[in-house]
């Protein structure tokens, strides 16, 4: 197990786990035992604020390999579907694909269309979205 700790929260154990990278390797948690590791959890592969968000990650980057901390972005997606949206971002971090939700689960994390529609039908997206859009990144 991983010590790992969300914002207001205890340090916990984090679940090791393996997954697949956007470039087809296998990928496991516990490589990283010893390091601090940013474990980010986006809805999917072409999501328009998800790849803003990433490329805000990204932006930040020099700063997050400064502090040792090893950034890891899950996705629910394929890796062939994560490819042509996420994937041409370059990022210097590791990408996951989870398509069947696994990680999500076990790090019970929510993720579902309705929480998405209701976030952008609440208007509180608007701002997100145009942002999205001026990098490139289609709602879709």
């Amino acid at each position: 197990m991983i010590a790992t700790q969300v914002k207001g929260q205890e340090k916990q154990k984090a679940f090791d786990f393996s997954a697949t990278t956007i470039e087809g390797n296998e990928f496991k948690l516990s490589h990283l035992k010893g390091k601090k590791i940013f474990l980010s959890f986006f809805r999917n592969g072409a999501c328009a604020m998800c790849n803003l968000r990433a490329h805000e990650i990204s932006l930040r980057q020099k700063e997050f390999d400064q502090a040792g901390i090893e950034i890891v972005a899950v996705f629910e997606s394929t890796a062939e579907d994560m490819k042509p949206y996420v994937g041409k971002q370059k990022l210097q971090f590791t990408l996951l694909a989870d398509p069947h939700g696994r990680l999500y689960k076990i790090y019970g994390i929510k993720n579902s269309p309705e929480l998405v529609n209701a976030i952008v039908a609440s208007g509180k997206a608007g701002d997100r979205i145009a942002e999205a859009d001026k990098h490139g990144f289609k709602l879709i």
